[in-house]
């Protein structure tokens, strides 16, 4: 893995999103020719997904340091990645969905920008990619969001946010940037925290319901004579 600390955080995060949003324009400009060719693209973001995800879990395994893939942007990776396995159409709406925060993580970046420097490059790839994916669904792959997938979405989601803070506890880590320590003596047995999570998770409900809601706009301009989905 190498970082980017060589070059100024301001303009890594211009050029990352410039490029990001160049891709987007693509995929809707050339949306016959990303339809054609998007076996090949998939294959394309598999092989790069596989080393990120070699480096982010197999390296770490052989070193005694393996995390659980418990955020948000690594679970889409990975389902991502194994989507561009197996093409599975039942997976295109955790994929949307899902991969819809991976927006947000482009144009806000985890922590202050002026630390982006020291973000190693599958920080980028894989958020890169994720991001993508909806507006790669909705280009090439015709799919149609709406209020009910998005609640499909949100429940595993649920289930892994509340489960995370006994997984910080026993195996000592950190997520949501608490340590296990702190976690089981100030924060586990709070009220707060858990509407602490609570609060996360209405965020991200509201976040799909406005991407499903931006999804479904641009599908009913593609199909203006398509029913109402049940």
């Amino acid at each position: 893995m190498f970082t980017f600390d060589f070059a100024s955080p301001y303009l890594i995060y211009v050029v990352y999103n410039a490029v990001f949003f160049l891709s987007v324009y693509c995929l809707f400009k050339k949306k016959d020719s990303v339809r054609k060719h998007q076996g090949k693209l998939l294959v394309f973001a598999g092989i790069i997904l596989a080393y990120t995800q070699v480096v982010r879990y197999i390296v770490p395994l052989f070193e005694g340091d393996l995390k659980l893939p418990l955020y948000v942007s690594r679970l889409s990776a990975l389902l991502l990645f194994f989507y561009t396995l197996s093409r599975k159409e039942r997976l295109h709406t955790w994929l949307y969905f899902w991969c819809s925060t991976g927006v947000l993580a482009v144009l806000i970046p985890a922590g202050p920008i002026g630390a982006l420097g020291r973000h190693d490059e599958t920080y980028f790839i894989d958020h890169y990619f994720i991001a993508l994916v909806p507006f790669f669904l909705l280009a090439a792959k015709d799919y149609r969001p709406s209020a009910k997938k998005a609640r499909q979405a949100l429940i595993p989601l649920g289930i892994i946010f509340f489960t995370i803070p006994f997984f910080s506890v026993y195996f000592q880590w950190d997520y949501f940037l608490f340590s296990a320590e702190e976690v089981f003596q100030e924060v586990l047995h709070t009220v707060a925290f858990f509407g602490f999570l609570l609060l996360k998770l209405c965020g991200l409900y509201l976040l799909f319901r406005v991407s499903g809601r931006l999804g479904e706009s641009y599908y009913q301009k593609q199909h203006p004579t398509s029913s109402e989905s049940s």
